[in-house]
């Protein structure tokens, strides 16, 4: 792979490597079907002539908007293929997000994977002129295509458009060999918008080579642990980065990628693909240990006692490894029975095979990788950003360190600047924005990633903030909002946390509950499921309990960085609010200005 610097050389590297093994695998009926890695490739070929035949040209923009599928992933690679650019558009997005990014990158054709998103295009009031295609996965019918023709828009669903380009093959069998020669190193391979936590989403631009050198890095890194014996399952959306990177790893390792049916059958289809290797965001598995734990406070006490003995056992067995001694004999029984006798049938939840999960996207809370860990479902967390597509620093399979997100992979330089801010060099960088004049690199060509952190003894990343969100108050102190977002959204009745304190004498916060976690308590508290958020909100005995876990959270940090007052948040701080970005990110200046009444309340009443 050191030589190959555009997708479409490696991807032919691969077919011709692991020619007609297993590669493709999709979940139907429960069962997972998989296609070969020549049919696969006769897949991906015919979808780069189809487009070609269709006149989307080189260089041109194509957007797909849809939920993670093998087709979303073959339309990507079969694009990038014949030197067209893919624009990816998270499937949650509004209107006016889409009707931004079309106008922006000029994008002659747009896929849609439901008839929502094709609705969602056609709300857009003006249709941008630059659309001359439709691409649909459904097939459409006759009013949607004299719809689209009456606008000037050509309407093709994903079939048609495999059929032409296979009648194309058929015609010139090399056709597709001679057609992706064109593609350079410098060709423009995606366009990949950043999350748009303080505004309008930025266009990074990510050429043939910077692409490839990111699959390179990872293939250099972890040749030795993963290899064509291994099955990785897809579930993040293929718009997010991480997601986008994990579709590719078969093309890395020669392994057998399977798509899921998306983030909220992640277990289930756990439990039917068997994986070994599967991706998620904190999200994920903050879900899977609250899960664990809320069957824990339903269990008997005997089961309680019974777990807590195998958390310590485990950690005792972990906390030895962590510090490079080698576990007693005595201890490495007592794990051995611990993951036997309790662990065993939640990691069978998981299909029984998986030996590591890759997290990425966020920090992820210490007590839930050392569960998880404890239950042989080891983490391996990583760091990365849009501008460096995907993972640049990936914990090693040899040793997790709790609280790092790692050690560099392949070319990745990383030191750390002026005001702690960590920089990169590599070759799998964004080359800038589209249509704007934003500097990434600094004088020396170092990329500023914008986050905070430093370097372990043992030259491990971790990672503590961004440096556009530390918090400055009236008293001069800085601090970390996610440090304390950490902490806080840890307790067992915190879903989200959002800091406040830029100017003020001291620190708030605007807290949001979920309403699930009450369930237990309502009887007592005088409530019923049905009550609205906002009831539960504002009841006192709900008030108490957050006030206890705050209070209990504040004991950890240092007396500046305590949140003296809160308020409980009436309405959901969640994706579908927008008050988080598609990576579950805090839009914290849309908190700020929606918030704005309750925060001056809390400093006014104080």
């Amino acid at each position: 792979m050191n030589n190959i610097n555009t997708i479409p050389k490696l991807f032919k590297a691969y077919v011709s490597k692991f020619n007609d093994a297993k590669a493709i695998g999709t979940i139907k009926n429960n069962n997972v079907k998989f296609l070969s890695t020549n049919q696969y490739f006769k897949e991906v070929s015919n979808i780069s002539l189809g487009l070609l035949k269709i006149d989307i040209q080189v260089e041109q923009k194509l957007i797909i908007l849809g939920e993670t599928s093998y087709q979303w992933h073959s339309l990507d690679i079969g694009s990038i293929s014949a030197g067209i650019t893919v624009v990816p558009v998270y499937p949650t997005s509004t209107v006016l997000e889409l009707e931004y990014i079309i106008n922006e990158t000029s994008s002659k054709l747009i896929y849609v994977d439901s008839v929502n998103q094709y609705n969602k295009f056609f709300e857009i009031i003006n249709p941008p002129e630059s659309i001359k295609v439709l691409l649909t996965r459904f097939k459409p019918t006759k009013v949607q295509i004299d719809f689209c023709h009456k606008r000037g828009i050509r309407l093709l669903c994903f079939e048609q458009l495999v059929a032409i380009g296979q009648a194309e093959k058929e015609l010139s069998p090399e056709i597709f060999s001679i057609k992706s020669h064109i593609v350079t190193e410098e060709s423009i391979a995606t366009i990949i918008y950043t999350s748009g936590t303080t505004g309008n989403p930025k266009g990074a631009i990510i050429t043939q080579m910077a692409f490839t050198q990111m699959l390179t890095n990872l293939q250099l890194s972890f040749s030795e642990n993963i290899n064509d014996k291994d099955s990785s399952l897809v579930e993040l959306p293929l718009s997010h980065v991480l997601g986008r990177c994990s579709s590719y790893f078969h093309i890395c390792f020669g392994l057998k990628t399977i798509f899921g049916r998306g983030m909220n059958h992640f277990i289930d289809d756990c439990s039917i693909v068997m994986p070994t290797i599967a991706v998620g965001v904190p999200r994920v598995f903050e879900k899977i240990y609250f899960s664990i734990k809320q069957k824990l406070k339903s269990g008997s006490e005997v089961e309680q006692k019974a777990f807590d003995w195998a958390n310590k056992v485990s950690e005792s067995y972990y906390n030895k490894l962590d510090k490079d001694l080698s576990p007693s004999t005595l201890e490495i029984v007592k794990k051995n029975i611990a993951f036997k006798s309790i662990f065993q049938k939640i990691n069978k939840l998981f299909g029984g095979k998986l030996r590591f999960f890759i997290c990425g996207g966020a920090p992820l809370k210490k007590e839930i990788s050392m569960l998880l860990r404890n239950i042989n479902l080891i983490i391996l967390e990583g760091y990365g950003l849009t501008e460096t597509i995907g993972p640049c620093v990936v914990t090693p399979t040899r040793k997790q360190l709790t609280g790092a997100v790692g050690l560099p992979i392949g070319d990745v330089k990383i030191k750390i600047g002026q005001n702690k801010e960590i920089l990169i060099k590599s070759k799998a960088l964004c080359s800038g924005f589209l249509h704007k004049k934003v500097s990434i690199f600094d004088e020396n060509g170092w990329f500023r990633t914008g986050d905070i952190g430093h370097i372990s003894s043992e030259g491990y990343l971790k990672v503590t903030d961004r440096l556009k969100e530390i918090i400055v108050t009236s008293n001069g102190k800085n601090v970390s909002p996610q440090k304390i977002e950490a902490i806080m959204s840890a307790q067992d009745h915190i879903d989200q946390f959002v800091t406040i304190g830029e100017g003020r004498p001291f620190l708030t916060g605007i807290v949001a509950i979920n309403v699930d976690d009450f369930t237990d308590s309502f009887k007592t508290f005088e409530l019923t499921k049905a009550d609205p958020l906002e009831t539960i909100a504002k009841n006192e005995k709900v008030k108490r309990v957050i006030s206890k876990e705050i209070n209990k959270a504040n004991l950890t940090l240092a007396g500046h960085e305590q949140i003296k007052d809160f308020k409980i948040s009436t309405r959901s701080i969640s994706l579908e609010s927008g008050h988080l970005t598609p990576t579950l990110k805090i839009k914290r200046k849309k908190v700020l200005k929606e918030f704005a009444r309750e925060i001056d309340a809390m400093y006014n009443d104080s």
